[in-house]
């Protein structure tokens, strides 16, 4: 067995586990194969980021920065099935992207310092690797936790990208640093014990008071983001994770803001569904 089989089936196994990381688990919901994408990865202070170049390495094409689900590493994007499916969109409706996945950890999320260092040290570094084949643009896009991160990220700085794409994003109703707000969200959607004990840790944890958490919060940042922010967020109705809620509540706030916002609810579906060549389409229609 390949490396990239060995460790597609080692992540499926841990997925089996209870560990939440949608991305793989998008993987199990029909991504085929487990061949990994050619990546070049690198160590930058506490990042871990592994560049995928576009198909056809001789052309000029944007960089999208990935950020994986809870759980996955810099290596999700080229080793878990959600690449090569990307590849083969990509092939299809030629338009082509450098990927870089970043990561921090398996579960950790992004404050200011985090952010100022994937500027001026991943995204540095990543783009001047890639040289002249760089076009300039930037695209970032995330699955679940991930998913928070690359919206809380482009809300921040929006400016810096082109779009967002954000698949069953860790996103909140409420406000999870108050007192059982979150014990209340696990009750009211049902959220299995090993998937509440994640969400605890990481937002309860990483978050140390509502006055931090509104500063990355994407539904307060959409608020006050400019009317012409590009957009895309997808959501399983059936999230097993509860999550449908929070997206749709990011949406409803978005829309009265005035930015015209995609959101995929897909009816039925379950936590993790990415269809790669919607984003796609909905990354260029934003070019």
């Amino acid at each position: 067995m390949s490396s990239g089989c060995a460790r597609f089936g080692a992540l499926r196994r841990a997925a089996s586990q209870g560990v939440l990381s949608a991305a793989i688990l998008a993987a199990s919901l029909g991504f085929g194969g487990c061949a990994s994408l050619r990546a070049n990865c690198q160590k930058s202070g506490a990042f871990d980021f592994c560049v995928t170049r576009a198909e056809r390495v001789e052309m000029r094409a944007p960089v999208l920065y990935y950020f994986h689900g809870g759980g996955g590493d810099a290596r999700e994007w080229a080793e878990s099935g959600l690449g090569r499916s990307a590849q083969a969109a990509m092939r299809s409706l030629g338009q082509h992207f450098h990927v870089v996945g970043v990561s921090l950890g398996p579960y950790r999320l992004y404050r200011e310092d985090e952010e100022a260092m994937l500027f001026v040290r991943v995204m540095a570094e990543a783009e001047f690797a890639l040289g002249d084949r760089w076009d300039g643009r930037r695209f970032i896009a995330g699955v679940s936790m991930g998913g928070f991160s690359a919206l809380s990220i482009y809300l921040r700085h929006p400016v810096k990208f082109e779009a967002v794409a954000a698949s069953s994003p860790t996103l909140f109703a409420f406000d999870p640093t108050m007192p059982g707000e979150m014990d209340a969200f696990v009750r009211r959607n049902r959220v299995a014990a090993s998937h509440a004990g994640v969400l605890k840790s990481r937002f309860g944890g990483h978050f140390p008071s509502s006055a931090t958490w509104r500063q990355f919060d994407p539904i307060r940042l959409v608020e006050s983001a400019p009317t012409g922010a590009r957009v895309y967020v997808s959501s399983g109705t059936n999230d097993r994770v509860g999550l449908f809620e929070g997206a749709a509540a990011f949406v409803r706030r978005a829309r009265e803001r005035g930015i015209k916002i995609e959101f995929d609810a897909q009816q039925g579906a379950g936590h993790g569904r990415v269809d790669p060549e919607r984003v796609l389409r909905f990354f260029s229609a934003a070019q």
